[in-house]
């Protein structure tokens, strides 16, 4: 697992250097919280990921988890839509 979180890590710094985000938002904010495990954990076992992230413009300089998401083809959906295709009654 490892590896596989190496890979998306190194992925994630290559896409946020080519957009030019500050060396200080990635690396304190995003790549060193648990957002790396959850993504490669989804990846390997073709899993979906739920957040309440919303994606953000290209031109952002923050990193979410509902971005790299889609630049890794992996599902992502917040709590909401999970209830509605569960069809969660209350």
């Amino acid at each position: 697992m490892h590896l596989l979180v190496n890979q998306i890590k190194s992925a994630i710094e290559k896409k946020a250097n080519n957009r030019k985000i500050p060396p200080s938002v990635r690396t304190d904010s995003f790549l060193k919280g648990t957002d790396l495990w959850i993504i490669a954990h989804a990846k390997k076992e073709n899993a979906i990921v739920i957040t309440h992230e919303m994606l953000v413009h290209k031109s952002s300089t923050k990193l979410n988890i509902s971005n790299i998401n889609n630049q890794f083809n992996i599902d992502c959906f917040n709590p909401y839509q999970v209830l509605w295709k569960l069809k969660a009654r209350f």
